[in-house]
């Protein structure tokens, strides 16, 4: 599969080991359009923080308290500003999932 994938021009694949069994995650191997953030996105700083965790793949709940080191409240204010902004999109699970930015910077 890495072999294939390095062929392919495409990301290497993630592997997580846990209770549940083997994870593997692929990325897309097509060129993206990925829409950017505009200036009419206008972020306050704490947004802007929580926005840069998810970019760099600090996508959970608790990795994005950890990086953007901000309080949960304050987190989850951000998270819906985000989503209503349609930035940010839940991926997976309330309890197993994780955010991702639907917008690059």
């Amino acid at each position: 599969m890495i072999k294939e994938c390095k062929t392919e021009g495409s990301k290497t694949p993630e592997f997580t080991v846990d209770r549940q069994g083997i994870k593997v995650k692929f990325f897309n191997m097509l060129p993206s359009e990925e829409p950017t953030v505009t200036s009419n996105d206008k972020l306050n700083e704490n947004e802007n923080k929580v926005y840069a965790a998810i970019l760099t793949e600090n996508n959970t709940k608790d990795d994005i308290i950890t990086a953007a080191e901000m309080s949960e409240r304050s987190i989850y204010r951000c998270i819906s500003a985000l989503k209503e902004r349609n930035m940010i999109k839940r991926v997976g699970t309330n309890r197993t999932g994780h955010w991702e930015a639907t917008r690059k910077l």
